[in-house]
């Protein structure tokens, strides 16, 4: 609850994280309902960062819409169920928490687990100013010299061509990015064969998801009205969408877990 104005940029102060109640959290409760208790120092990073819808929201909606049956009618009460932006800590722990839409009977990623020593929000985020560590990367990763090189990180067992460009050594970031590009158009595709109504996406205009009125592929200012006319099928897809766009660090945190989020989502 905010009880006072607040300028942009002075809400979270010293009290947020040094708090007595938030230096002795050690369960973190997710919008999923997981109770996660191995979370260290973290605990106090997750609280906020763990977004603000998980898998069981979405098929909770999706139920009580009656829709869960059929799964390519539309209805103009499903509207998009947004995670939030930075849900890092939901990335990172993967099917433990929930946080992407985990399709029924497949397999997902959980905590992403880094080497020793790499194993909190701190051990690679500045505590105070959230920026990255770079020259601790540096240590193991000897071409990073600077945040620009990260998305360019490629680790030994993940030669997997994951976009089907071709290119089994450009950076898992780019990988990601190639599935987005993927999964993004065949959320279009279905719009229009099943939907029959065009939609478009927008990561800076809420609620995001609008209707391509002028069929172009892309939101343009005149497009005001939002998407209403999702389907269960097309609202799973358009969620785990915005679940990897909005953790600009998923290529980091878990990129297994969103690899088969997206997987997923484009096989539905």
């Amino acid at each position: 609850m905010v009880d006072a104005d607040a300028p942009l940029g002075t809400t979270v102060t010293c009290d947020a994280c040094h708090a007595p109640a938030a230096s002795a959290l050690t369960t973190v409760s997710f919008p999923s309902g997981a109770q996660l208790s191995d979370t260290r120092d973290s605990a106090r990073c997750m609280v906020c960062h763990q977004g603000r819808a998980s898998t069981d929201s979405v098929n909770q909606r999706i139920a009580d819409l009656g829709l869960t049956e059929t799964p390519d009618t539309p209805s103009a009460d499903l509207r998009f169920i947004n995670i939030h932006y930075y849900a890092a800590a939901a990335t990172l722990y993967g099917s433990e928490a929930r946080g992407g839409y985990q399709y029924d009977g497949m397999v997902y990623m959980g905590r992403n687990v880094h080497v020793e020593g790499f194993g909190t929000c701190a051990d690679c985020h500045d505590p105070h100013t959230l920026e990255l560590e770079i020259e601790t990367c540096a240590s193991c990763h000897e071409d990073v010299e600077s945040v620009e090189d990260l998305p360019f990180i490629r680790m030994a067992g993940s030669g997997s061509d994951f976009d089907g460009d071709g290119d089994t050594f450009e950076g898992i970031a780019e990988e990601i990015v190639g599935m987005q590009e993927i999964l993004y158009a065949a959320i279009q595709a279905y719009a229009d064969e099943v939907v029959g109504t065009a939609i478009a996406h927008d990561a800076h205009a809420y609620p995001y998801w609008f209707i391509d009125t002028n069929g172009d592929g892309e939101h343009t200012e005149d497009e005001t009205d939002g998407y209403n006319a999702f389907t269960a099928n097309l609202e799973r897809a358009a969620y785990n969408y915005q679940v990897v766009l909005k953790d600009p660090g998923a290529y980091v945190h878990n990129p297994q877990y969103v690899i088969q989020l997206m997987y997923d989502s484009t096989a539905h």
